[in-house]
């Protein structure tokens, strides 16, 4: 998980992450990876440690999502990975449904739009630019996939280590999934309904979306 001044909410979702989590037949950790001017991280433990949740607390150096998720991938324990922000888009009773749908050697991701999601955060400019940026993807990749910015993902170490995306910011998911339908990963796509972010903001404005993310998959396709 990756966070920065989530206060508001942090507590509310390791508490739900908890829950789920309990009911699993696996051993479990939650790596939070934090840059927060808050005590979103203090926060976290106390209710992990409430919840009996064991937490792996991770203060990183620089801001920047996809380098937060390299840090906690990192100081991560396990094989199998999921990826989950902080805000509160993306809701752990899912999760389960991504452990259901999982085959090795793939990427399991939920999907925010039609014929399968719906979004509480689809504003007319966010709904549309994402469907150019997916158009735009499933023509230069050849590809079937829907949605390419969610976040919210399921993948052995193995498949992390060989896409290695190394991008910082937000267009560290465009180029994971990328990477992965070039170089025959598959992904495998579930519904999903996701909330209103109950906590943070924005980090990424349409202003500046069109060159991280156009500009990221377009530099994919020209590249192995």
């Amino acid at each position: 998980m990756a966070t920065r001044n989530e206060s508001e909410c942090i507590v509310e979702i390791v508490r739900k992450l908890a829950s789920v989590l309990s009911g699993l037949p696996l051993d479990t950790e939650l790596v939070i990876a934090d840059y927060s001017e808050d005590d979103t991280l203090e926060l976290a433990v106390e209710a992990g440690e409430s919840c009996s949740l064991k937490i792996v607390p991770l203060e990183i150096d620089r801001p920047g999502r996809g380098y937060a998720l390299r840090m906690g991938i990192k100081a991560a324990c396990f094989d199998l990975i999921c990826l989950i922000d902080g805000d509160g888009n993306h809701d752990p009773k899912y999760i389960p449904r991504l452990l259901g749908a999982y085959k090795p050697g793939c990427i399991v991701s939920p999907t925010r739009f039609p014929p399968l999601g719906w979004s509480e955060e689809h504003t007319f400019s966010h709904y549309f630019g994402n469907r150019l940026a997916v158009i735009s993807v499933n023509l230069l990749f050849r590809s079937n996939v829907s949605d390419i910015t969610n976040g919210f993902y399921l993948m052995s170490r193995r498949v992390w280590d060989y896409l290695r995306p190394e991008s910082n910011k937000w267009s560290f998911d465009a180029q994971m999934i990328c990477r992965a339908l070039k170089r025959g990963v598959d992904i495998i796509e579930i519904p999903y309904y996701e909330p209103k972010r109950q906590g943070g903001r924005a980090g990424l404005k349409l202003s500046t979306a069109f060159w991280r993310i156009g500009g990221r998959v377009f530099l994919e396709r020209l590249t192995r």
